[in-house]
């Protein structure tokens, strides 16, 4: 279960239930504390979600409870997204098929409808995914998305809409909390509920888009919302330590937290570069946090289905002398969008 906690208006987490029971005994969360999950009725006391509190460590903690702070005023606690009701179906190439209430709303990049039913109304424009005109459209298309996104709705009835991936992969499920950022690939997202905001996702400098090829081209994913992100093939996923480093391929970086440093870092060795057939920039991905690395880059399927398709028998040609080289080098490359 992901728990979010407010102090003063501000929103914090997600948490799991782990981290907040550590954080009641040593004291840097409060029993009061509001927090809200998936399924809660809104805003709660932590000390009313079952299962969580400790009664009696709540009893040796002093003699009961402080009383329960209050927000200012003048800053509204932000209220959950919808609780969509959704599932995912398959495992190799799965659907997203969602469950929409009568006036529920979900967001997709234009494209990635698949099916749905005869309740649901569809409204394509630029405003939405933290569009706000021209201007912001341009930025979710620097940062791999596009420049309209259509918003399908229940209208009078509840209605079913399903998203299907294109290549092998999975979809996960991702709670986007305010403040909270997500550096996805450019193809990663999906859907989402009303509040998503996307933008370009440079990363330090402006080197990461242009010297590491497509894949180091990111999108930031922000907001209040609940958003489905596509990676392909398998998923693997790595919470990073203070410090820790790990350098992929860039293809392979499906999604990571903002707290995670993302620079590019040169393979050394001529030989290495000309010769290794594993490209020239790597990711380097310095934690602290997580990182959701994916198996199987749309390029390199592209390119082991490439001498299987018309056209592909004349790879043959540059198996000799320096073309070997060269092809090694740029498939090297390839593997780096």
């Amino acid at each position: 279960m992901q728990i979010f906690i407010t102090r003063g208006g501000q929103q914090h987490g997600p948490y799991d239930e782990a981290t907040i029971r550590g954080g009641l005994q040593s004291g840097s969360f409060s029993p009061v504390d509001m927090a809200w999950y998936q399924g809660a009725p809104g805003w709660v006391p932590l000390n009313t979600i079952p299962g969580l509190v400790d009664p009696a460590a709540l009893a040796g903690a002093g003699g009961g409870p402080p009383p329960m702070q209050q927000p200012p005023p003048q800053q509204a606690l932000a209220q959950p997204p919808p609780n969509i009701e959704h599932r995912i179906i398959g495992s190799t190439l799965p659907v997203l098929e969602m469950q929409l209430k009568p006036n529920e709303s979900i967001i997709a990049v234009s494209g990635e409808l698949s099916w749905m039913s005869a309740s649901i109304a569809m409204q394509t424009t630029t405003q939405f995914g933290g569009g706000g005109g021209f201007f912001g459209a341009f930025k979710r298309m620097a940062g791999g998305g596009s420049l309209f996104m259509t918003e399908y709705t229940a209208q009078g009835a509840p209605g079913m809409l399903a998203f299907a991936t294109r290549v092998p992969g999975q979809i996960l499920p991702v709670e986007v909390a305010p403040g909270q950022v997500f550096m996805i690939h450019r193809h990663g997202f999906l859907c989402s509920t009303r509040g998503v905001e996307l933008g370009v996702g440079f990363q330090q400098s402006l080197g990461a888009g242009i010297f590491g090829g497509d894949g180091f081209l990111l999108q930031k994913l922000s907001g209040h919302c609940h958003a489905w992100i596509e990676l392909d093939g398998e998923v693997v996923t790595y919470n990073l330590q203070a410090g820790e480093t790990l350098r992929v391929h860039p293809g392979h970086v499906g999604m990571f937290e903002a707290s995670v440093r993302f620079e590019i870092t040169r393979i050394q060795g001529i030989k290495n570069m000309l010769f290794g057939g594993d490209g020239i920039f790597l990711a380097a991905l310095t934690g602290p946090g997580r990182i959701w690395l994916q198996s199987l880059p749309l390029s390199n399927l592209a390119h082991s289905l490439q001498p299987y398709l018309r056209g592909g028998a004349g790879e043959a040609g540059a198996a000799g002398g320096a073309g070997a080289v060269i092809g090694g080098v740029l498939r090297g490359l390839a593997r780096s969008d």
